[in-house]
């Protein structure tokens, strides 16, 4: 395994003193960006949270072929899956491939590279193949082009793969597209490449791996309700330790006119999709250009009640609100993100633009 994650390193090395420095050129561009710009993706961060490779092809599966392919080392057959994770984005999805050897694992073949094509693309395009491990490490290598088939990379036997592109757009990739696998030269020197067509996503057919996406870190950031201007939710989904997040809300709002902020935190079971957080209302105390003026016992903390997490997407959530305590009323609202952040944006779907003149 560590082979295999420097063999990643020196790849991108490589890539990196190509002279290829520019966005669009750039096969790796999170190394021209490293945090000011979230890497163009097809598939959301967060969609896929489990290893495709630890659970069966599921019923959806829209290809099951065997082809006979020639390694160094021997002839095999090669059974190749494929099919959509949905995923809770709209028109979202995931594309795998499963590629098994039922008989002679150790035929030397090596692990193919892809391209893909789309309605939009005149010929195929570079793709790469994020690996999922069975052995709970996810994303160990991703192969790029004709740089790791040079080098070679040797099979592994039952690995799903997720593909992804840099060129072709979210919905390029969600509607029919072709995967082309080329596993390199047989022992006659022929190429050995398999196309597998790929139908348009359909919610009703490919379904999440989860009923509901499980709240992460990308869900921190500023969420705004319609109908309710100038006001809104600033969140931060924070991490202690690897089995423990928690979750710091603040509310930006009005009383009776003036302007009142609510706060609350409460610890997230980590794959939770929703999460109950204590709300109070903060007062007193003083203004910020007078540090020292006042101390944490000026500050009034009233519980108001409790205000209830839901994500749908990784740009909409639901709220739902009982501030009964504090006799404020109860309401379930839908908020909407209202900004993306630089470097780790969950989506590239736009959010809503609000702009405070």
């Amino acid at each position: 395994m560590p082979f295999r994650v420097t063999l990643w390193f020196v790849a991108m090395l490589l890539l990196a003193m190509s002279g290829k420095s520019t966005f669009a050129q750039s096969p790796f561009p999170f190394i021209d960006y490293p945090s000011n710009f979230t890497l163009p993706q097809t598939v959301p961060s967060g969609c896929l949270l489990s290893m495709p490779s630890l659970s069966a092809p599921p019923d959806t599966v829209f290809f099951d072929e065997t082809v006979e392919l020639d390694g160094p080392l021997a002839s095999t057959s090669v059974r190749i899956q494929s099919w959509r994770i949905g995923c809770h984005e709209p028109f979202r999805s995931a594309i795998v491939v499963n590629l098994q050897v039922p008989d002679s694992p150790e035929s030397g073949l090596r692990q193919p590279t892809a391209s893909l094509l789309t309605v939009n693309s005149a010929s195929p395009e570079f793709a790469t193949l994020s690996l999922f491990s069975a052995h709970d490490v996810p994303a160990i290598i991703q192969s790029q082009g004709s740089l790791l088939s040079a080098v070679g990379v040797d099979f592994e036997n039952g690995i799903s793969y997720i593909v992804q592109s840099l060129s072709a757009s979210p919905d390029e990739y969600n509607f029919p597209v072709e995967v082309i696998l080329d596993f390199g030269p047989s022992m006659s020197l022929d190429p050995q490449t398999v196309s597998i067509p790929v139908p348009s996503y359909f919610a009703d057919l490919f379904p999440p791996e989860f009923p509901a996406p499980p709240l992460h870190g990308r869900y921190s950031g500023q969420w705004t309700v319609e109908g309710l201007p100038r006001s809104g939710l600033v969140l931060h989904v924070a991490e202690i330790n690897q089995d423990r997040n928690f979750v710091f809300a603040i509310w930006f709002t009005y009383l009776n006119g003036e302007p009142v902020w609510l706060v609350g935190n409460a610890d997230l079971e980590v794959g939770s999709s929703e999460i109950e957080i204590p709300m109070t209302i903060l007062d007193n105390g003083g203004f910020i250009t007078d540090p020292g003026s006042f101390t944490s016992d000026d500050v009034n903390s009233t519980p108001v009640g409790t205000m209830s997490l839901r994500a749908v997407h990784c740009n909409q959530m639901e709220a739902d609100i009982d501030f009964s305590q504090g006799g404020l009323g109860q309401n379930s609202l839908v908020l909407d993100r209202l900004i993306r952040i630089a470097g780790y944006d969950c989506d590239q779907t736009p959010p809503t633009t609000v702009i405070i003149d």
